[in-house]
């Protein structure tokens, strides 16, 4: 198996395979139109998944609830500078997180018991 390529983010593995799966003559057409700012993304040591999930338990509530300010707060005190969005969506797409209603999420296996 060859490996082609890497991804740093839910987000930009979308990116990657769906331009892999794009035929070769609308790739550059697709990626004008997709933006550039998702496909290339320099997350260092200090910016990873690793440093994501810790803000997002640090961020969840005795009930497992995270709320995008309290995630927001959590990062920055990590010196993080991925937007809540992606690591919200990078989450979802990990399994680690699920939408609860709008705009309130819930940290799988983080629920306390009274």
């Amino acid at each position: 198996m060859e490996v082609v390529d890497r991804a740093l983010s839910a987000a930009e593995l979308q990116v990657l395979v769906t331009l892999a799966n794009t035929p070769e003559e609308l790739r550059d057409e697709l990626r004008k139109r997709m933006g550039k700012t998702r496909v290339q993304h320099n997350h260092g040591e200090e910016d990873s998944p690793k440093i994501w999930y810790s803000a997002l338990r640090e961020a969840a509530n005795e009930d497992g609830q995270v709320t995008a300010e309290a995630l927001s707060q959590a990062l920055r005190r990590r010196s993080s500078k991925a937007p809540v969005p992606e690591v919200i969506e990078h989450a979802m797409a990990t399994g680690l997180l699920f939408e609860e209603e709008k705009d309130l999420w819930c940290l799988m296996g983080e629920q306390r018991s009274g």
